[in-house]
């Protein structure tokens, strides 16, 4: 095979796994769960929430934030917004066990109504 044939072939097979990841993102979304409905069964999941910033603490490297009336201990690494108390925000991240309590890794944060 030709030098080029097989930079096309490598393009075409790139092009095909990212629809692909693209249909399997739309086939199995991310599960929105109320705040009130997060438990320990949820631990490890890739889940969605959405709440009002009751607490916010950040430094350069990170972000500790506390929702609306949840127990719910959310860290976000490396934040590239400041984010602010009463903001309405939407979160994508990693249910965890810190020391005994819930914690989200947040991968993303979208900001609602700042």
């Amino acid at each position: 095979m030709k030098n080029s044939h097989v930079k096309y072939l490598f393009l075409l097979l790139s092009l095909l796994s990212l629809f692909l990841l693209f249909i399997l993102s739309l086939i199995y979304p991310i599960p929105k769960i109320p705040l009130n409905q997060i438990s320990e069964k949820n631990i490890d999941e890739k889940i969605l929430v959405e709440g009002i910033v009751e607490r916010a603490y950040e430094t350069q490297q990170v972000s500790y934030l506390t929702l609306n009336d949840s127990n719910l201990s959310i860290i976000l690494f490396y934040p590239q917004n400041k984010i602010k108390i009463n903001s309405s925000i939407e979160i994508i991240g990693k249910l965890s066990n810190y020391k005994g309590k819930l914690q989200l890794n947040a991968d993303s944060i979208r900001c609602l109504r700042c």
